[in-house]
């Protein structure tokens, strides 16, 4: 398995020892990236990678279809400490959601991943305006809790941004 399959499988199935590495350890380079190979990118990657992604160096000519990822270092880990906690190796630990940004080769745009650090099976993949739209609403439930009336009486409110510049002001 490469260094990416495995810092990616990682995440989606928590492995608490490769959190505990760096990033540059993480992703470290081998003798059969492109990079290495004097190639500017592999055959199958069409179109420059992103700005964002974090694998340019590591994307290789035979890389499985599976492997073939655009994915940002950015992550963030979301401690659940009022939810029940879980078993990691012989120790209880908190549940935690890991959010970040990937985009396969096929897809036609990148998308924000949320998915449960201790399991592979609940993972939610959105687009831009659907993560929009969900943060949108998380704040309206902020707001309706922290005593907003205007957001309080807004019961059948429906979120459908569809600009990357789409907001919310609860």
């Amino acid at each position: 398995m490469d260094d990416v399959t495995h810092w990616i499988n990682g995440i989606r199935n928590s492995d608490p020892y490769l959190f505990e590495a760096s990033e540059s350890e993480c992703l470290t380079m081998n003798d059969t990236t492109t990079a290495a190979a004097g190639k500017d990118r592999p055959s199958w990657l069409i179109e420059p990678c992103a700005e964002w992604c974090a694998s340019k160096a590591m994307h290789r000519e035979d890389d499985l279809v599976d492997d073939r990822l655009h994915f940002s270092s950015w992550r963030r880990f979301i401690l659940l400490p009022t939810v029940a906690k879980v078993l990691v190796g012989p120790m209880p630990q908190h549940r935690q959601l890991i959010v970040y940004v990937e985009q396969h080769v096929s897809e036609d745009q990148p998308r924000v991943i949320v998915t449960d650090a201790h399991t592979s099976d609940n993972e939610h993949r959105f687009t831009v305006e659907e993560a929009t739209n969900l943060a949108a609403a998380l704040l309206h439930g902020v707001s309706i809790i922290k005593g907003n009336e205007q957001a309080i009486h807004s019961f059948g409110r429906v979120y459908t941004a569809t600009s990357d510049n789409a907001s919310f002001t609860p």
